[in-house]
């Protein structure tokens, strides 16, 4: 390497063949479906001064603490994409108001 110079171009023939080969190489290209499902799940507590529960997955305010609070939420959401019609659908699995949009 020394007299040749430095840096990448320096380097032997032979790791210059290599080089570009990977460079040259094209990875394939993933294929997504055109057409699914998906659903998602949201749970939130806000605990403001409470204790764990027995089970030690509750939780709960003691009776001598009058400032505790304990917020829990839940949702549930189902999604449906159809891209070769410009559609998709929302809405909560079993309820009876959802949200569609017509794309075009």
């Amino acid at each position: 390497f020394g007299s040749r110079g430095s840096g990448l171009f320096s380097a032997p023939p032979v790791m210059r063949v290599t080089l570009v080969a990977l460079a040259a190489a094209d990875p394939a290209k993933p294929s997504f479906p055109q057409q699914w499902n998906a659903m998602q799940l949201s749970d939130i507590q806000i605990n403001q001064g409470g204790v764990p529960g027995p089970d030690g997955t509750s939780v709960c305010c003691e009776q001598n603490s009058p400032q505790c609070k304990i917020q829990t939420a839940h949702q549930a959401d189902k999604f449906h994409f159809d891209f070769p019609n410009n559609r998709t659908r929302s809405g909560d699995p079993g309820q009876q108001a959802s949200i569609v949009s017509l794309y075009g």
